[in-house]
């Protein structure tokens, strides 16, 4: 019985190569070329355009490759190219543009930096409330902002404004873990009757540091 079509590598054994049982003739698309039962001693010629025509898919690398080979593996069902040292996502070989220095940005490079923008547009979320304790120290964060931080806070920041007034945002951060309240720091407390809000965005410059003016 011929084997499925899970190998399709290029092969190329010293003797002739057993299409019947190693490659597999029956109900694929290659029949035809040559005729099942047929064995002619092109047969290299024969794996050689079989492994192109599918792009020596398979769940193992090729035997068989140079630089600019492109591989297709099932396992992972993706492409890779070989490009001189390793196996490598085809996203790396295909490129963008190239400036006027011949810096070359390929598809890899380019969805990286996409990434990272879109890192800017995150959301901004805000809620506000009052305290009924003395020296309170923690916000809880109500649970529908938990969820929209949820694999996203370490990309974001809190600021309080109490009574009215920004608060250091140096002095407000979230809990560790899974955010599920604000502390604050430094001093800053919340005392019976303070009203607050807090909003929760993106910082692309936080300086921690003191700026003097003198």
């Amino acid at each position: 019985m011929a084997i499925t079509d899970a190998d399709n590598r290029i092969q190329l054994p010293p003797t002739v190569v057993d299409f019947d049982n190693v490659v597999g003739i029956t109900g694929q698309a290659h029949d035809s070329y040559p005729a099942g039962g047929q064995q002619p001693r092109w047969d290299w010629m024969r794996s050689v355009i079989i492994g192109l025509l599918s792009s020596q898919s398979s769940n193992d690398p090729p035997t068989q490759f140079r630089i600019g080979t492109i591989w297709y593996c099932r396992s992972k069902k993706s492409y890779f190219v070989w490009n001189g040292t390793a196996w490598v996502s085809l996203t790396e070989a295909i490129m963008v543009s190239e400036d006027s220095s011949g810096v070359i940005t390929n598809l890899a490079t380019l969805l990286t930096n996409v990434e990272q923008k879109l890192l800017a547009i995150l959301p901004r979320m805000t809620f506000s409330g009052y305290c009924t304790s003395a020296n309170k120290t923690n916000i809880p964060i109500p649970s529908t902002v938990q969820t929209a931080l949820t694999n996203i806070a370490a990309s974001l920041r809190p600021t309080v404004y109490i009574n009215g007034g920004l608060v250091d945002p140096r002095k407000c951060v979230f809990n560790s873990g899974c955010p599920s309240e604000i502390v604050l720091s430094g001093g800053v407390k919340l005392q019976i009757g303070d009203t607050f809000t807090v909003v929760i965005e993106r910082f692309d410059t936080f300086i921690t540091a003191d700026v003097v003016v003198s």
